[in-house]
């Protein structure tokens, strides 16, 4: 069953497993133009709890308001000076308001991010990002599994990324532009559906307080042809780094406008070498 509001539950699902997506130095959802460089290799261990603002009727049952946490394992591998590789696995533990909480994995992402412009060399940084999804997670909606986990197709995505670091690098400023080809391969959508392909856009400011010690406040949201819904969102973190190598995250998203995300409260820990 495919409806508007299993499109914006979709796309909840997409801010929470994202926002556990982080980078070298603190887990934004916005994403900065640099790479971490050849040879080097990091391990992202992060947890979301998200309050869903949404509804679905199954089989002429109404489920109302979820809460959802998501667990994330993403290893990168640095290829090249400018080339990353990554593979994101989510897990999410659902829980509706009405019915039973169940545990399973979500769609897996396959990720490689380009740098094109060095941002700590060049006044500006400019890189890429291109995902494709895989639908390991369960699309079937029933009244024992009112909420997917998955969309039960193919994903194809791509970032623009924009950079500039000031200051010796203590304070950065960073820029997204994307475009998401959803439902590749999937069944075929209801005339009367919103189109699943969407826009979204994102901007992000990030401080270095002491060494390794970073906090960073960001705003986010997408567009999608056809919806009325334009959801935005903001999101602040600490990072706190005990080397380069080895940090902790803590931080919040909240929905601002037409958001069927309320808030989301995640943690990362973040291992490399």
């Amino acid at each position: 069953m495919r409806n508007a509001g299993l499109c914006l539950l979709a796309l909840a699902l997409l801010s929470i497993s994202t926002t556990t997506q982080g980078w070298a130095s603190n887990g934004m959802v916005t994403e900065p133009a640099d790479t971490m460089g050849m040879g080097k290799f990091k391990l992202e261990l992060s947890g979301a709890y998200a309050k869903i603002d949404t509804e679905v009727d199954v089989e002429g049952q109404t489920f109302e308001s979820a809460a959802q946490v998501g667990i994330t394992m993403q290893p990168y591998v640095g290829i090249l000076p400018f080339l990353d590789v990554s593979v994101k696995v989510p897990l999410f533990y659902t829980m509706p308001k009405d019915g039973d909480s169940y545990f399973e994995i979500g769609d897996m992402d396959i990720w490689t991010k380009v740098m094109i412009i060095d941002p700590h060399k060049k006044p500006i940084g400019v890189g890429t990002l291109v995902v494709v999804t895989v639908p390991t997670g369960k699309e079937e909606v029933t009244a024992e599994h009112p909420y997917p986990t998955g969309s039960g197709a193919y994903a194809f995505y791509i970032k623009g990324l924009v950079s500039k670091y000031f200051m010796l690098d203590l304070f950065g400023l960073h820029g997204n532009f994307g475009y998401h080809r959803e439902n590749i391969g999937g069944d075929k959508l209801d005339p009367n559906d919103p189109a699943p392909n969407y826009f979204d856009w994102s901007g992000a400011g990030d401080f270095r307080l002491w060494k390794f010690v970073y906090t960073y406040a960001e705003v986010f949201g997408n567009f999608q042809p056809g919806s009325d819904a334009k959801p935005v969102n903001v999101g602040i973190g600490l990072c706190v780094g005990f080397s380069p190598l080895f940090t902790v995250d803590i931080g919040a998203t909240f929905g601002a406008k037409d958001s069927s995300e309320k808030y989301s409260i995640f943690t990362m820990l973040s291992l490399g070498f």
